[in-house]
């Protein structure tokens, strides 16, 4: 496997809780979940400091920006169809939302879920 910028110790998040040193999921570390949405259905999100961002609200607004077959995959319910797509789909993925929680792009809190709730 090879590094690229999603793993550059230096690269800090919009998202404050995910530059603090003690922080579980900085934005090195972006953990694909799915958490109930407020339908009560599933949604697919990534962990980031004590946040979730909601991928499907990412999609269908159009912040988040990925290939029709990636971004359908991340609107489902689970993480199967994802998962299916490979490591192209998750690296591509990966990037796009690595550079869309940087510090460098324009904040999306209305993104974000508490992981709290």
């Amino acid at each position: 496997m090879s590094l690229n910028e999603t793993h550059d110790p230096t690269r800090t998040s919009w998202v404050e809780s995910a530059n603090h040193s003690d922080c579980d999921f900085p934005i090195q570390n972006l953990p694909f979940g799915v958490f109930e949405g407020e339908d009560g259905r599933g949604r697919i999100g990534v962990a980031i400091g004590d946040q979730i961002l909601d991928l499907t609200a990412a999609i269908e607004t159009e912040v988040l920006v990925l290939p029709e077959a990636v971004a359908c995959a991340l609107c489902s319910e689970t993480l199967n169809q994802f998962m299916n797509l490979g490591n192209d789909a998750w690296h591509t993925s990966r990037v796009a939302i690595g550079e869309l929680l940087s510090a460098k792009s324009s904040r999306q809190d209305r993104l974000l879920r508490s992981m709290e709730e």
